[in-house]
């Protein structure tokens, strides 16, 4: 009996798609007010490139006096390393979620 070798072999299975990129502190970071509790003081923003969200407290953000994220909020902050993963810092909102300034009234 005679082997054969086969003329075809099967492709490879594709190798996954690589994961979004890093960010380093510095990098400029851009995307929405996952929640935030402003009785706290804090909460976490969701990058538009679906990287883990991002610590944020009041402190860094950068708007008139009084003003609070509100979930939902476009903003645009600068990553920061904290005690506990990323942070974000000079946090500006780009644009208020529908109805958010009715609640700073």
């Amino acid at each position: 009996m005679q082997l054969v070798a086969p003329t075809t072999f099967p492709s490879p299975s594709p190798s996954p798609s690589p994961a979004s990129p890093r960010p380093v502190p510095g990098d400029i970071g851009h995307g929405s007010v996952l929640w935030y509790n402003a009785e706290k003081g804090f909460g976490f923003l969701s990058p538009d490139d679906g990287a883990s969200p991002v610590f944020a407290h009041y402190s860094q953000v950068e708007a008139p006096k009084g003003a609070q994220l509100h979930e939902g909020d476009t903003v645009s902050w600068t990553y920061a390393l904290g005690a506990k993963g990323f942070a974000a810092t000079h946090i500006s909102i780009e644009s208020a979620a529908t109805g958010a300034a009715l609640l700073d009234a």
